[in-house]
């Protein structure tokens, strides 16, 4: 078991914003006194692994008694075997997470696949495409009791949040957002998708992933009303 409690655990759940958010904290927290070694970065071609289950967390139990900082993609089920003073994670609008999702994942594995030929032709396919979101059962990213988090970053309000969590952490330095696109270079691919509302395939797309992602646009909706933020956040 561990025997510290770590400064700060972020729980980079995929295609959130968490490379950008990785590099703020690694980033505030050099600039306040911490070094390299005392953060735990995850990455999988330094051989440095998430966090995804107990026999890892078992495994390199004596790298991170030496961490204060933890980022890294985690299993929100192993939070109780990580104390920290600071929990936190990172949501999206899980219909823009999905795109996101696809135009990265997909697209490295499936370069030819095209998402509004998906959903004309494979509902199935497409219905899996959209599974891998917050609440699945089969998903480990986040914890039913949103309290557990000390904040909870949304996506789309990243500039003014980082803002309020480090005068939360007691930071006064001034670090921009190292905004860091890992699939920069799906961009340019013919089938990078990106919804235009004036087309009338895309709208109905739109409303068919509302319908598919209701349990979690209603958790990203409750997390914004719990956060008090404008109702130009919320997915009506």
């Amino acid at each position: 078991m561990l025997t510290t409690s770590f400064e700060l655990v972020f729980y980079h759940i995929p295609k959130c914003g968490g490379t950008s958010l990785r590099e703020f904290f690694r980033q505030l927290y050099l600039a306040n006194g911490f070094h390299e070694e005392d953060m735990y970065i995850s990455h999988n071609a330094h051989n440095i692994p998430d966090i995804m289950n107990t026999d890892i967390l078992t495994q390199i139990l004596p790298v991170l008694q030496n961490n204060k900082i933890i980022l890294a993609h985690i299993n929100h089920n192993l939070y109780p075997n990580l104390p920290s003073k600071f929990n936190i994670t990172c949501i999206r609008n899980p219909i823009n997470r999905c795109i996101s999702s696809f135009n990265h994942f997909t697209l490295q594995a499936n370069p030819d696949y095209n998402l509004a030929k998906l959903y004309l032709t494979d509902k199935a396919q497409f219905d899996k495409l959209c599974s891998n979101c917050y609440s699945c059962p089969s998903n480990a990213w986040f914890r039913n009791n949103i309290l557990d988090f000390n904040f909870i970053i949304i996506f789309e309000n990243l500039d003014a949040d980082l803002k309020d969590v480090k005068n939360m952490l007691g930071f006064k330095t001034q670090i921009d957002v190292p905004y860091i696109d890992p699939c920069k270079q799906h961009k340019h691919r013919p089938n990078h998708f990106k919804f235009n509302m004036n087309n009338n395939l895309h709208r109905e797309m739109y409303e068919y992933m509302k319908s598919r992602l209701d349990k979690d646009i209603a958790l990203y909706n409750k997390i914004c009303v719990t956060r008090k933020l404008s109702n130009n956040f919320l997915i009506k």
